[in-house]
């Protein structure tokens, strides 16, 4: 929506970009600069409500992807200020793929509509709306990867979250972008391949998860003990509660 006039709606998909100034009844297709394609993004800020920013994850095998267009009259027009031939804003690195349209997200800073954000599988921060572009954080280094949104919480304009395939994290760095923290305690979300229980001790188990390594809980506590997808089945032994099998699926 565009942040000062309810009427106005803003709609992307794959390719094209769709404005409707009649709540949703009509809607026109505006001319972007360039043909992308896979992963339409929006991002509007109610700094400038007349700034809105476009992007796509693009087809990175053919060397064109994640542009950013921006338009400043709403909408109506829009210019390049990053092209589909240069870093990858959606790949595991700048001169990496990435995982498609599964995981791309943008939000623009209700304070400053030059600050732009992106993530993928890395943070990435423009503060010259969109033109130039920094990576903050390392693949599934700093935080979980697999990042689908960005956004800004409403009561607090300092306050930045991301939602991953490992839960939710904030940023309360000033904008830095640097320091996240997880904030899902209490979340019950994660999606469970496997499972297994020891016959022989009652408080020992395990699970493979999805995207979120293997879990085994002992004596009490829950434990980590390796990251991705972990989707071998469990199997305890007998005779020795130590002992327990991965057989291959």
């Amino acid at each position: 929506f565009h942040p000062a006039d309810s009427k106005i709606i803003y709609a992307v998909t794959a390719t094209q970009f769709f404005r409707s100034t009649d709540l949703g009844e009509t809607w026109t297709a505006i001319t972007l600069p360039d043909v992308s394609s896979k992963g339409g993004i929006i991002g509007v800020s109610k700094a400038n409500p007349a700034v809105v920013y476009v992007t796509f994850v693009g087809d990175y095998d053919s060397g064109k992807n994640t542009p950013v267009f921006k338009s400043t009259d709403a909408g109506l027009t829009f210019k390049t200020t990053k092209a589909a031939n240069k870093i990858n804003l959606n790949g595991y690195t700048e001169s990496q793929s990435g995982q498609g349209t599964y995981n791309y997200g943008m939000t623009v800073d209700p304070k400053d509509a030059n600050n732009v954000w992106i993530c993928g599988h890395c943070i990435w921060n423009s503060r010259d709306g969109g033109i130039t572009w920094k990576r903050l954080t390392n693949w599934a280094v700093e935080m979980h990867t697999d990042m689908h949104q960005l956004i800004y919480s409403p009561h607090n304009a300092g306050l930045l979250f991301n939602a991953n395939d490992g839960g939710v994290w904030i940023n309360d760095d000033a904008g830095a972008g640097v320091k996240w923290k997880p904030v899902s305690d209490g979340l019950a979300s994660t999606e469970n391949y496997h499972a297994g229980q020891s016959p022989i001790k009652k408080d020992r188990m395990g699970a493979g998860t999805q995207d979120n390594g293997e879990l085994y809980y002992d004596a009490g506590g829950w434990y980590t003990n390796r990251g991705g997808d972990y989707t071998a089945t469990y199997a305890f032994d007998y005779q020795n509660s130590n002992m327990f099998y991965y057989p291959s699926s």
